[in-house]
């Protein structure tokens, strides 16, 4: 398949039962990822990203939620069903809230 502008390639895993385990701040989080990783295209390298830091003030503003709780257990409970992963800086995964906390995680 060709590259298409502006668009964000969404894994088939969301579409094919994923979603419907989902809640609905869950899939806006997961959704986010998506448009923040595959969804950046550098023409340049002909690249997607991997990996991005996207801070908590993003994922509000990008999902609509309003309380930062929602967002932070949305994130835990897409790191445990392995709808992403959170890593730190030196590429040490951070599976829980208190390794995520207070730390740029990527």
């Amino acid at each position: 398949m060709a590259f298409i502008p502006n668009t964000t390639p969404t894994p088939n895993w969301l579409y094919n039962g994923e979603m419907k385990k989902m809640n609905e701040t869950e899939l806006k989080v997961v959704l986010l990822v998506t448009r923040k990783t595959l969804g950046w295209f550098d023409p340049a390298s002909m690249e997607r990203k991997i990996q991005d830091y996207i801070s908590q003030s993003q994922f509000i503003e990008y999902t609509g939620q309003t309380s930062p709780n929602s967002i932070a257990h949305a994130i835990q409970s897409s790191v445990e069903h392995g709808w992403i992963i959170a890593k730190d800086k030196e590429g040490n995964l951070c599976d829980t809230q208190e390794k995520r906390a207070r730390r740029k995680v990527w």
